[in-house]
């Protein structure tokens, strides 16, 4: 079920002197546009005894801990509403550990960068931390995820209407401008896997509550039945690429 925070076992020494894990900020955005890499922060994550000499899979994307009907949503910093919420790429300092189908154990490291082009944000400031977030996951794989899709009566939701949809944009067709033609054949040659998911809109009492703090029960129906299917599908064991450098 969604409420279980630990469906595959997965465990870590890793926690603040509270005894509870949190974001931590590596990549620091500063008012002059410049970055700011904090090191020290990123040591003591990665360095802690039982990740050091582990594989790692890095997931770059925003993880949040759904509770039973009437618990608020936790995890990472977020909110509702038009200004931007994060800046910059943090790090859960939870390493959670995690046994491939195969019997071996990697370390997992969520992420959670800044949107793009935002009202705050240069082009340069967006495509720099899109950039490092890109090549600090595990992106062999990449994974559109659209969220309130409108449109089920042409291309239902879930997996096998986000691939259907995805086939179609991704097609490479004569008559298209070369720019077009030259981005298409580059995302294939960049990726190993392509795949798309299409995912409903929360609903109305998500959209337009400005109180609203992740409740289960506030969320519609058809979100919360793709979401137990999204969740597994990004982050079980089987489905978890290992950070590769230079196919290493």
């Amino acid at each position: 079920s969604l409420s279980d925070k630990n469906v595959y076992d997965w465990s870590s020494e890793e926690e603040e002197p509270d005894g509870k894990a949190r974001p931590i900020q590596v990549l620091v955005v500063k008012e002059d546009h410049t970055f700011e890499l904090d090191e020290a922060a990123l040591s003591r994550i990665l360095l802690a005894e039982d990740v050091r000499d582990r594989d790692v899979v890095a997931v770059s994307a925003a993880v949040d801990w759904l509770g039973e009907a009437e618990e608020p949503l936790t995890g990472f910093s977020w909110r509702g509403g038009s200004e931007r919420e994060t800046t910059g790429i943090q790090i859960w300092s939870e390493v959670f550990l995690v046994d491939k189908p195969d019997g071996h154990k990697v370390a997992v490291l969520l992420m959670d960068t800044q949107g793009t082009f935002d009202s705050q944000s240069t082009l340069r400031d967006s495509a720099t931390v899109f950039a490092l977030s890109t090549m600090i996951s595990s992106m062999q794989s990449l994974r559109f995820l659209v969220r309130d899709w409108s449109f089920p009566y042409e291309f239902p939701y879930g997996q096998e209407g986000g691939m259907t949809f995805l086939e179609k944009r991704l097609k490479i067709s004569e008559n298209q401008h070369e720019e077009l033609q030259n981005v298409r054949k580059h995302i294939h040659s960049c990726f190993t896997n392509i795949s798309c998911y299409l995912m409903p809109h929360p609903g109305l009492k998500v959209a337009t509550n400005p109180n609203f703090d992740g409740r289960i029960k506030e969320i519609d129906k058809d979100f919360i039945e793709n979401l137990e299917v999204l969740v597994p599908w990004l982050l079980s064991p089987a489905n978890l690429d290992v950070k590769e450098i230079n196919g290493s």
